[in-house]
This record gives structure tokens, sequence and C-alpha cells, in this order.
């Protein structure tokens, strides 16, 4: 490695269907990393579509419309700054999860994601097919980067693909929906990816809600060693610069402790869930009436073990 890897994380609130708006995101973050001297700018999964687009993906002019955003952005941007955008992939007659990397005006290069989520809330095996690539890897100012998405670095087997594509820095976007001590799953993913594979690895989330589901942003990276180097805001757009080499000069935000992250993932929701939908507000019912049902139901439990 012979330079210091400089990478921008674009951490923002995308939204699912807008593709003009989150266009006009990554091309301001790639405006700023341009200035700040970035090696690569990462976004989050389906950055360009927001995540996750699901019946849409259904819709083949949605989907040639992601492409032709991707082919645009690639042109709006700065030609030597590197950009890693996620968005659904056609090729033939399959539909990928993929992650482009735009460089020199074109899409240079796609990474289709290989393991595809189909628990609790994710339903990508409906949506997509899984991918056979090995690592996109490339260089930028001496650096060799490898990208994976999301449940690819959870997946058995994928970071020995990394070590053995001579990949030096993972960047790997993300589509990862709060729960309660979700944050802690994922950095122990990451360490123990990190320490398999040798590389270190940079986590790039959205933050926002989109219907039912909650990003809670929270990005960061960690080095080959599993060491915590950088840590962005929770539950906020951020867009920052990191060297996931060491926390010298990085981000280093405070997760908030699980009562305060669940307030703030409410508030998300309901503020996203109206604004997105074109909402000016909206009125909440809240009852009493099943925890009253809870309490006797408990009640008469505890009084039947005392008999």
């Amino acid at each position: 490695m012979s330079a210091a890897p400089r990478v921008f994380i674009a951490q923002r609130n995308f939204a699912v269907g807008d593709l003009r708006g989150n266009r006009n995101l990554l091309a301001q973050d790639a405006e700023n990393a341009r200035k700040q001297g970035a090696s690569v700018l990462l976004s989050a999964e389906l950055s360009l579509t927001g995540y996750s687009p699901e019946d849409l993906l259904h819709d083949s002019e949605f989907v040639s419309d992601a492409r032709a955003a991707a082919e645009l952005l690639a042109k709006e941007i700065p030609p030597e700054l590197p950009l890693l955008a996620g968005l659904p992939w056609r090729e033939n007659d399959s539909l990928y999860n993929a992650a482009a990397l735009l460089r020199g005006g074109k899409v240079e290069s796609v990474y289709r994601k290989n393991h595809l989520p189909n628990f609790s809330v994710f339903d990508e095996r409906r949506h997509f097919a899984a991918g056979a690539d090995e690592p996109l890897v490339f260089e930028a100012d001496g650096v060799c980067f490898a990208a994976q998405i999301c449940q690819d670095i959870w997946a058995r087997g994928q970071a020995e693909r990394v070590r053995k594509s001579g990949g030096e820095i993972v960047l790997c976007p993300n589509g990862s929906p709060y729960y309660w001590g979700k944050h802690r799953t994922r950095i122990e993913a990451a360490r123990a990816f990190a320490r398999e594979s040798g590389a270190a690895v940079v986590y790039a989330h959205g933050a926002g809600g989109q219907d039912e589901l909650v990003f809670d942003g929270g990005s960061f990276s960690v080095s080959a060693d599993g060491k915590l180097t950088s840590q962005l805001p929770f539950f906020a757009e951020s867009g920052a610069m990191v060297n996931p080499l060491t926390a010298v000069g990085n981000p280093m935000e405070l997760e908030p402790d699980e009562m305060d992250s669940l307030k703030s993932a409410i508030v998300m929701a309901l503020r996203d869930f109206a604004r997105k939908n074109g909402f000016g507000g909206f009125v909440l019912g809240l009852s009493g009436g099943w925890i009253r049902l809870w309490w006797r139901f408990w009640r008469r439990r505890r009084l039947a073990g005392a008999m």
C-alpha cells in the first residue's frame, strides 16, 4: 500500500424510487469528496434506487432508468474520482443487486451481490439472481480496493476470496434495517471478516425511514486486525472522510444507548413515512387496551404459579 487511503462515506437518506434525488445526493457528495482529496466515494446498498425497491424491480422501465441514472451520474462526477453506487443491474435475463464502479465518465465495472438474504424483512431472492462474481478489485491512489455488498461479508468463504484477490480495503455498501442491538452485531461481523480476509473494511449505511424499515446510519470502518477506526453519527445523514487503517483524525461518534436508539428510530420512521409519502402530518391513536390485557394475563399466570 503506497498511500494513505481516504474513503469518503456518503451516509444519506436515500428515497425509494427517487432516481433523480438520489443521483443528486451522490453528485453533491462526489464534489465534496473531490475537494477533500478522497481516493474513493462509497455509498449505501442500492443507493440510486433506495433500499428496497421491491416490486418496482419488476418494472423494466424503472430498472432501465436506474441504469441510465448511473451512466448520467458517471458523467456528472469528477472523472478521476471512483464512486461505488448501488443499483439493480440487468444482465441478459437476470436481475442483480449490484454495485457499479463509476469512473472516467462511465460505468467502469459492476459487482453483483453473491449472497441474498431471505429472512425477516429481507426478500431478495424473489427479486434478484445471486451473482457469482469474484470481488470487484480496483486501484485508486496506489491502494487496492475490493467491493462486497452487505450479506457478502456475513457469508462463509467470501473472506478467503477477498484475501486471494489482493484487496487491501473492502468497500461494503449496506442496507441493514435497525433493530435492538443490531449495530454491535454489524461491527462483530465486519471485525471477523477483516481478520479472516486480512483487509480493512469500510461499512457504508443509509440513514432514514422507508415504510416499515429504519436505517440508523452509524457507518464505520475497522482495520485489518479488527479495531474500530471510525464511526459516523447515528440517525442522521453524514458525509465524512475516513482512513480505515487508523483512528487518528477520523470521526468517532458514540453509539446511543438502546432506549435512546429506540426513541430515535420511532421518530425517524414516523417523520420519513409522512415526508416521503407527501403527508402534511398525521394523527396517532394510542390505546392502553393491549397493555391492560397483557397485565391481566401476566398477573393471573403469576398468581397461578404461586399457588
